[in-house]
């Protein structure tokens, strides 16, 4: 059985999508004019005459701002030790080791920095963040493309694999067997493999989830007073594109797994 493809047509339109407005934003944002300044100032007005300094330095930026990261980065170490133990072949680590490595070099979540993609855009626009919370620079935000991509990569990556072996090992086929049976109940089949590719949700289920990680990690970066909206914004628009990256590379690492699976079958058949 091969691995279950991502959505790709959605993940790709997603992807074109966030390079345009995270582009759109970092133009606009750091230059400090037009629509986008207003929202930012009238989010930070409210936020400064409605909360106290403890309420955001405690409640809004650790409690609201790094619920979702928490629990992406449980989700992560969990499906990670469940792929290695199911499976610690190369169709399991392989993309586990590409996750992994696109958590710590573009958008997870490092202690108390930002990973190298984050840390060099936030030097490149140099913008200053609305309060003296936090003493690095603004945009985008690295709390919210930490959320946006810890979770999203959980539902479009890590948990279809994890869910995929699991029924592996519960129905005791492979990655060889199920491929040579018959196609029965064509719509079961596909409702089937469409709950894999989401990490057994349904894909808007999994779009919820992954999008109210997106809402609630910038409520919170906003309310704590230590980003402007726009930052937010940029900072989920570069996560969802990093995604779509991250889904496509460990398509490409299935597909070579599947092909040298087969030739060894073939040669073996010889």
């Amino acid at each position: 059985m091969a691995p279950p493809a991502a959505p790709d047509a959605l993940l790709s339109t997603a992807a074109d999508a966030a390079s345009a407005a995270t582009t759109t934003a970092a133009a606009a944002a750091p230059a400090g004019t037009g629509f986008l300044l207003s929202i930012d100032q009238a989010a930070h007005a409210f936020v400064t005459a409605n909360t106290s300094y403890d309420w955001r330095a405690l409640q809004a930026d650790v409690f609201i701002s790094d619920s979702f990261i928490a629990a992406g980065i449980a989700g992560w170490v969990a499906c990670s030790v469940a792929c290695l133990a199911l499976d610690r072949s190369w169709r399991s680590v392989g993309p586990l080791a590409m996750a992994w490595a696109f958590y710590y070099a573009t958008c997870g979540a490092v202690g108390h920095g930002d990973p190298p993609l984050v840390a060099t855009l936030k030097d490149a626009f140099a913008r200053v963040r609305p309060s003296t919370l936090h003493h690095t620079y603004s945009f985008p935000s690295g709390h919210t493309s930490a959320a946006v991509f810890i979770i999203g990569a959980l539902v479009v990556v890590l948990l279809p694999l994890t869910v995929q072996l699991l029924q592996e090992k519960a129905t005791g086929s492979g990655s060889s067997s199920s491929s040579s049976q018959p196609s029965e109940g064509t719509e079961d089949s596909a409702a089937e493999t469409s709950s894999i590719a989401w990490g057994g949700l349904d894909m808007w289920g999994a779009l919820g989830v992954w999008g109210a990680a997106w809402v609630v990690t910038a409520t919170g970066r906003v309310l704590a007073d230590a980003h402007w909206v726009t930052d937010t914004l940029a900072g989920g628009m570069l996560a969802v594109a990093v995604v779509s990256a991250l889904a496509q590379c460990c398509k490409l690492v299935a597909a070579t797994t599947n092909s040298s699976s087969s030739s060894g079958g073939g040669a073996a058949g010889l």
